[in-house]
């Protein structure tokens, strides 16, 4: 209703000065003759409907250029609250981001923490580290209670060699169950033969230390 309120108010306020300008002329051509009346009367129809059909080729023009800028706005605004539904129904990527890396420090402290219940460590030699477990009580294999990398294995290795834990280095064997096994997982058969080994030396240390006691 306003832009259309508008288009009249514009068209109108025209009209009235192409009138206005006619109305002097108006007076003078009704002391003429009928004939230079009659084409007095024809110009001033012939003015009014050129200068109508201008203003009206004019607000259409203003009226698509405002209707464009209207729908480019529309559409900005509805990309926008796209974007803010996505953030809202998938979580702001940031948030996001930052939750995942801090579930994973929780997760390496709670992994770092277990490095004491071990029963070795296979390392390679600083690079990796892997923390195992064997209990036959719990399980019928060992199980991976902490792995990692550089730093991390550094220390798995402090923690293990604070508690006692024996270390042993076998570079290819712990790069293989660093990169195939996960945390809290038993161990595939594949490796049940080397990890057998290291573990009958761990009891055969533990039995000659009782001895000596």
């Amino acid at each position: 209703f306003g832009k259309s309120l508008f288009k009249v108010v514009v068209v109108g306020v025209i009209l009235f000065f192409v009138l206005r300008s006619e109305y002097f002329g108006s007076i003078d051509a009704m002391f003429s003759d009928p004939q230079t009346i009659l084409v007095r009367m024809m110009a001033a129809m012939r003015k009014i409907i050129i200068v109508m059909l201008i203003a009206t080729a004019i607000v259409a023009i203003a009226d698509l250029f405002w209707t464009r800028h209207h729908w480019f706005t529309e559409l900005k605004m509805t990309r926008h609250e796209v974007k803010e539904e996505n953030k809202q129904a998938q979580g702001d990527p940031f948030v996001k981001s930052r939750q995942r890396s801090l579930m994973r420090d929780r997760a390496r402290r709670r992994m770092i923490a277990n490095v004491h219940r071990a029963t070795l460590v296979i390392a390679n030699p600083t690079h990796y580290a892997v923390a195992l477990r064997y209990a036959r009580e719990e399980n019928d294999a060992p199980v991976v209670l902490a792995k990692g990398q550089d730093l991390i294995a550094l220390k798995i290795r402090e923690i293990a060699e604070q508690n006692g834990i024996p270390v042993f280095e076998d570079p290819p064997l712990a790069r293989s169950m660093f990169a195939q096994v996960s945390i809290d997982s038993v161990i595939p058969s594949v490796f049940y033969k080397a990890v057998a080994e290291l573990i009958h030396r761990v009891y055969a240390a533990d039995a000659k230390n009782k001895r000596v006691r």
